[in-house]
């Protein structure tokens, strides 16, 4: 089966679909801005992460904050990344209507071999999600790079590492 940038069916603005009125959230598309990672970004993740977890029930076998976003205190482009993990890619296909329905755009592999990706928010773009599976080396890549991302932090910040 095969999806190209299906497109979802809710309203395309990004920020009445988070509840999202802080102007730090979200960057448009060509743009680039920084701002400094606080703890308001663990908690949207968690938010989102509840919706992913009900909407793919089992088949989500781990779902995960990555990128700059997932590291308190360093500056970062002010969207929200997440990995979901499951078991393989052809399994992923059966999850994409369930993932457009949370108001994402499926963007397929979109350059990255055996990658679901998704898009939120347009033109005011808030989310990046990647669907992989789960023993992939692409998987380990994006938790390899929180955790140095996390021990570097903590070490320029003089804090105990973990996040």
């Amino acid at each position: 089966m095969s999806y190209l940038f299906h497109r979802s069916p809710r309203p395309p603005s990004s920020v009445a679909m988070n509840n999202e009125t802080n102007p730090d959230f979200g960057l448009i598309s060509g743009g680039l801005r920084l701002v400094v990672v606080g703890p308001e970004w663990a908690s949207r993740f968690i938010t989102e992460r509840d919706q992913l977890s009900a909407a793919l029930g089992a088949a989500a076998i781990d779902i995960q904050h990555i990128g700059s976003t997932a590291v308190a205190g360093i500056l970062a482009k002010p969207i929200l990344d997440i990995a979901a993990a499951i078991e393989t890619f052809d399994g992923g296909h059966s999850l994409v209507p369930h993932i457009i329905m949370l108001g994402y755009d499926y963007r397929g592999e979109c350059g990255i071999p055996r990658r679901h990706y998704f898009v939120r928010g347009e033109p005011l773009r808030t989310h990046h999600l990647h669907v992989l599976e789960h023993r992939s080396a692409q998987w380990a890549a994006h938790l390899r790079f929180r955790a140095t991302s996390w021990r570097r932090t903590s070490l320029m910040l003089g804090r105990p590492y973990g996040p």
